[in-house]
């Protein structure tokens, strides 16, 4: 009977690898194939030349774990080919809930990756844009310095209208900061999803089936098994999984928003433009190098080039002392004068009433812009913690299902 069941060896050994390739040849490569192949291969060996000592000592014992090994090299293939029909399985059944032909599990979890990430970087872009403004208008401040010539002296202020306006910023900040951290999570698992479809169908996965059909690896090989299946499989499950239970709209009055253009809304373009304080009056021209080199040369200066052609004259010495007096004079009234009236334009460009504080920035931040951000964050946790749950406990289920660890030490602290 054992020489009629080695005999049928061979059978299942063509049996396996035809349903590798066959069913889906996107999974293993021809070299990935090439390896498994003569990893059973040597395994059938090795039960093979057991059983030929066993006969031939006449051993009991190592009869009867040949016909243990012999079990074990049927499990593992029914194993293999159980895997890999699972994991083509799953690309047929995503391309038929899909309707799209040739969509796999991979593609289809990064879609919804890329759904997370536009969405928390959109969101991230507008609230950046609204602080920007925020930070504008509380960081801004003038000074006014006002040259008193009686007294040999000046007076000097400073002020800085809507510095309470930073009371914003807090919240602006932990709400930028939790967007970050959702995006780099998002763009992690990106990046793990297209490590795994790469690496554990073409190296992993052929290697965790040669492991698991030799007796001294072979509950390390179910467990790789299970950890390749977890993460090839289970792991972009749980982020479908995860994305049908994520909220995609937020109701704003009577409209439902989508997530991932919501801030591109002529609701929210309105906050920005109600928010955004522009530039101080004339700025451009006060601010200027021009302005800057005029005001640096000084009275001096600018009295002698404007009188100094009066010395060529004979006799107009006096007129030339009554010509650099009126520029002197009228310098320093345009220095005094100047900073106080343009003080007064910059107060009232930063300085911001009650009904302004609250309309145009408090309420819409508030009321309009930070509970879709929380609904947004939370979600997206729900979502990284399913994602999460459904790999952990699935791929134990699978280990424990095919001889491996069931507990899988360690995964608990790499999580």
């Amino acid at each position: 009977m054992l020489a009629r069941n080695f005999a049928l060896l061979p059978l299942f050994f063509f049996l396996s690898l035809t349903t590798l390739v066959f069913p889906s040849p996107i999974i293993l490569t021809p070299i990935s194939t090439a390896i498994l192949g003569i990893g059973i291969f040597s395994a059938i060996l090795v039960v093979g030349l057991a059983y030929m000592a066993a006969n031939f000592f006449s051993s009991r014992p190592l009869l009867i774990w040949s016909k243990i090994e012999l079990k074990e090299l049927f499990a593992s293939v029914f194993i293999i080919i159980s895997v890999l029909t699972v994991m083509s399985a799953s690309d047929v059944f995503i391309s038929a809930t899909t309707g799209v032909p040739g969509t796999s599990i991979q593609s289809t979890a990064e879609a919804h990756l890329d759904f997370f990430i536009i969405s928390s970087v959109s969101a991230y872009n507008y609230l950046a844009e609204f602080s920007f403004y925020i930070s504008k208008l509380a960081s801004f401040s003038y000074s006014v310095s006002k040259p008193l010539i009686i007294f040999y002296t000046n007076t000097y202020y400073m002020k800085a209208p809507a510095a309470g306006l930073s009371v914003l910023s807090p919240p602006i900040y932990s709400a930028l900061d939790n967007l970050s951290k959702i995006t780099y999570a998002f763009q992690i698992q990106k990046l793990l999803l297209a490590f795994f479809s790469n690496t554990i169908p073409t190296l992993l996965l052929p290697i965790a089936f040669v492991l698991r059909a030799f007796p001294l690896t072979r509950k390390i090989g179910g467990t790789l098994i299970a950890v390749c299946l977890g993460a090839y499989l289970w792991f972009p499950a749980g982020i479908i999984f995860a994305k049908q239970t994520y909220s995609e709209y937020y109701p704003l009055g009577s409209e439902q928003l989508d997530m991932r253009n919501m801030w591109s809304y002529p609701h929210y373009q309105n906050i920005l433009e109600d928010a955004n304080p522009g530039n101080p009056p004339s700025a451009g021209a006060i601010c200027s190098k021009t302005t800057a080199l005029f005001i640096s040369l000084g009275e001096g200066f600018w009295s002698l080039v404007t009188c100094a052609p009066l010395l060529l004259i004979p006799g107009a010495q006096g007129a030339f002392e009554i010509c650099r007096t009126i520029i002197t004079y009228a310098y320093l009234g345009f220095t005094q004068a100047f900073p106080g009236n343009y003080g007064a334009a910059l107060h009232n460009y930063a300085s911001l009433s009650r009904e302004q504080f609250l309309s145009d920035y408090y309420n819409p931040l508030i009321q309009e812009i930070l509970p879709p951000l929380a609904a947004l964050y939370v979600n997206s946790l729900l979502s990284l913690l399913i994602t999460i749950i459904v790999t952990i406990i699935m791929t134990r289920a699978t280990s424990s299902a095919i001889g491996g660890d069931a507990m899988i030490y360690g995964i608990s602290k790499l999580v």
